[in-house]
């Protein structure tokens, strides 16, 4: 969504309604998780508050995940807040580092886009470690065996002895 500031600058005490629907298929090449991703909306506003514009809003989507234990696909809905802050004049204004200044972004073109700040609020709905709802589930989806491996099981490792130490597990089979 590109917003032309001098739309923001006549907006007085008004607010602006913010309504508008992404495309985030680009996101999957920079998140190797991400497999695929629907159409994201953002539903806000916007609004001039102490010479800076505010967007408050909320963006909503649904995406598909591998899941980190069985590799399955995953689909979640998610639902991000969205409350970003905009200098429209940053030359008028100094930049000292301050904690509180660091969430302004300077606006240094005739029109402001929002959509790699509405990308960064996908990409951080995204969760660290994605996983199945439950764990019984995950070893229910999870694969067995594949080409040259399987899952050994307790019983079947316990009867198997070492061919090495076999001569040493008869000995203790013997103090028993």
């Amino acid at each position: 969504m590109k917003i032309p500031t001098h739309r923001i600058l006549h907006l007085a005490d008004q607010s602006l309604p913010l309504h508008e629907t992404y495309d985030m298929s680009a996101l999957t090449e920079r998140h190797k998780q991400l497999l695929s991703i629907g159409p994201v909306e953002f539903n806000g506003e916007g609004y001039l508050e102490s010479g800076l514009f505010v967007i408050k809003g909320e963006v909503k989507g649904e995406y598909i995940l591998t899941c980190s234990r069985c590799l399955r696909e995953l689909e979640k809905s998610f639902s991000q807040a969205v409350e970003e802050r905009f200098d429209l004049n940053p030359e008028q204004h100094r930049f000292n580092g301050d904690d509180e200044q660091e969430d302004i972004h300077p606006v240094h073109e005739n029109v402001l886009d929002l959509t790699p700040y509405i990308e960064q609020q996908v990409l951080l709905s995204i969760p660290f470690i994605p996983a199945c709802e439950d764990e019984a589930t995950c070893q229910e989806n999870m694969l067995q065996e594949g080409k040259g491996w399987s899952i050994a099981r307790e019983e079947e490792q316990q009867e198997k002895v070492d061919p090495r130490l076999a001569e040493l597990a008869k000995l203790l089979n013997k103090d028993q």
